[in-house]
């Protein structure tokens, strides 16, 4: 049986030093020649169903129970602060403030789409309108 060095040259079972490039040679209790099968990579698959610890999933009837409440004036104001103070659903709480950002884009283009025009209404009944122009 023969040893092969790290240059890949064969060597005797008994030389200290190999016979080619004098590198010395070690001798294991594995030989050099049998290299070590490498093993194939461990791949998980991803779980989409992941839940947070201690959150519980909505059901139909509660995300319905949910949209009611938010389409009532008063109530979902109420309902917005009582669940982002409160609630541990991450979920719920995307929701509101998506819901939040939402209704703050489009109130005020609305807001300015009426009040302006109204503005201007009353400022030419008044003739102050003819001072800027």
């Amino acid at each position: 049986m023969s040893i092969i060095c790290k240059c890949g040259c064969e060597n005797s079972d008994n030389a200290q030093f190999c016979s080619v490039c004098g590198q010395p040679i070690e001798h294991n209790s594995q030989p050099i020649y049998q290299q070590a099968v490498p093993q194939q990579p461990v791949y998980s698959t991803v779980n989409n169903n992941v839940q947070i610890q201690g959150e519980q999933p909505i059901s139909i009837l509660g995300w319905i129970g949910y949209f009611i409440l938010f389409g009532i004036p008063i109530v979902n104001i109420i309902t917005y602060i009582v669940i982002l103070c409160s609630s541990k659903n991450k979920t719920l709480k995307n929701l509101i403030i998506a819901q939040i950002i939402l209704g703050v884009l489009l109130v005020i283009p609305v807001m300015a789409a009426i009040v302006v025009p109204s503005f201007i209404g009353y400022m030419e009944k008044a003739g102050a309108l003819a001072l800027f122009f």
